[in-house]
């Protein structure tokens, strides 16, 4: 005879079979019966069978919750009635796995399931096989209600347990449905950290932006999320961010000079014509750089100057070579230029080139910004730069100077990546006038010239443009204040 054989001659005699058959139908009278009886085990004895408290939570969990879930918290009053253990754990499915029946109702959206187990003394510390928390199930599966209920009733640590590097918080940010954006104001007002790093290095803003989750994104930046976070592989949460939510990253003070893997970020934007990020960072202290030609590739982008190896360019020659006239007006009006603008833009002949090559087609859909590039390209060839702008030029090349990572000088290291202090920060210790100050960071009434205006930008002579308050800019408030 086998070892459970033997066992089971010890066990009282029972009738588990009638009593799963009676949980599966809900059949509140014959549980109660059944229990009455003294023929089962409130706890189980089938090796192969979920215990009966267990199998309650599971069975039909895709009915209804109204009255399925008053039924099935009836029938687990019964059972711990009877001396259940409210704390035992499911073995035998995989999905459920070393689950409480708390878990698996969480879970699942039976609340009032939930509170009886919790009310019973049910443990919410109690992780299973995957090291997951009850509030970590409720929070993957947007029980929004289940969720607040366990954050009021759960030790305040739990709120914060790691699985796999991740919290709760982390869990739901990526989520963008309704569902998931309550159950991480519930986290939140709970006291959930904002600001720790999974073992990837990612807060829960990062992940939320990652993700395009925008109304995540909203949250946690209005609860007070920081944006100072460099990954040790540089990353930032403008890095990870789409365009579209830059803008709202500027607005909540991101200083988007904190890391050398940043230092693309605004050549990129000329080059997709992404108007009104371009204005964020120009407005909020982006410094103008000259970075090496054999970098875009890896970006993917059609560039025109792909012929120019091993040439370092500025934003205004991007902004010329992917024929954005609009872009290098503005650039150009406020005065961001580097040291290939005064140095090389006008005399580099393949520039001129590309420029007339591309206005030899009057039938071509580039024939006309191919004209006005050029038309800009020769204005500046001719347009000498005052002393005013030549010293501004030095005077922020010399603070930007080991910003870009592929330069001889720049750190190596897990430190390569992080520009401490920042370009911004730099500036701000120079023992320099404010107007200097906010000449450098371009903070001045042309930088907020609507992103619809900059077509009628004189080159000759800027007009006084107000600054934008337009949807198509995204927001009005840009302006950092020194």
């Amino acid at each position: 005879m086998s070892l459970l054989g033997i066992f089971s001659n010890f066990l009282p005699a029972t009738n588990n079979s009638k009593l799963s058959n009676a949980i599966d139908e809900q059949d509140l009278e014959k549980v109660m019966l059944l229990l009455i009886s003294g023929k089962c085990s409130v706890n189980g004895n089938d090796l192969n069978r979920d215990p009966p408290l267990i199998q309650c939570v599971i069975s039909q969990y895709k009915s209804a919750q109204g009255e399925g879930d008053s039924r099935r918290c009836e029938i687990l009053k019964l059972l711990v009635h009877h001396g259940a253990n409210v704390d035992v754990q499911s073995q035998w499915r995989s999905w459920w796995n070393q689950m409480t029946a708390a878990m698996i109702a969480a879970s699942l959206g039976y609340l009032r399931c939930l509170q009886f187990l919790v009310k019973s003394g049910a443990d919410l510390t109690i992780t299973n096989d995957y090291r997951q928390t009850i509030l970590m199930l409720a929070v993957e599966r947007e029980e929004a209600y289940c969720v607040k209920y366990l954050t009021e009733h759960m030790p305040q640590a739990m709120i914060d347990y790691r699985s796999g590097g991740e919290t709760a918080l982390m869990l739901a940010a990526p989520e963008s449905s309704e569902r998931s954006l309550l159950c991480m104001q519930h986290l939140i007002d709970a006291g959930a950290e904002l600001d720790l790093q999974n073992k990837y290095g990612y807060t829960a803003v990062m992940l939320a932006l990652n993700n395009n989750s925008s109304n995540a994104v909203s949250l946690l930046l209005e609860k007070g999320a920081a944006l100072d976070t460099v990954k040790h592989t540089g990353h930032t949460p403008l890095t990870v961010c789409s365009s579209q939510e830059t803008i709202k990253l500027l607005r909540y003070g991101l200083d988007p000079t904190l890391s050398r893997r940043d230092q693309y970020c605004l050549h990129y934007m000329v080059a997709m014509g992404s108007e009104a990020v371009i204005r964020g960072l120009v407005m909020n202290g982006f410094p103008a750089l000259d970075l090496d030609c054999r970098r875009f590739a890896t970006l993917g982008l059609p560039f025109r100057f792909t012929f120019l190896p091993s040439t370092r360019i500025s934003p205004l020659a991007v902004a010329l070579l992917s024929l954005r006239p609009d872009v290098a007006r503005y650039l150009i009006a406020n005065h961001f230029f580097t040291r290939f603008d005064i140095t090389r833009l006008s005399s580099k002949r393949k520039i001129w080139r590309s420029l007339q090559g591309a206005c030899n087609n009057e039938n071509s859909v580039d024939y006309f910004r191919a004209k006005q590039c050029l038309e800009i390209l020769n204005f500046l060839s001719k347009q000498p730069k005052s002393l005013r702008t030549l010293c501004l030029i030095v005077i922020s090349s010399a603070l930007s100077q080991d910003f870009a990572i592929d330069l001889p000088h720049t750190l190596r290291g897990k430190d390569k990546w992080i520009c401490k202090p920042t370009f911004i920060e730099r500036l701000e210790l120079l023992e320099i006038p404010g107007f200097l100050k906010r000449a450098l960071l371009h903070q001045t009434p042309l930088s907020g010239i609507c992103c619809r205006s900059w077509e009628e930008i004189l080159l000759e002579k800027n007009r006084n443009f107000s600054i934008c308050g337009c949807r198509h800019c995204n927001d009005p408030g840009l302006l950092r204040e020194l």
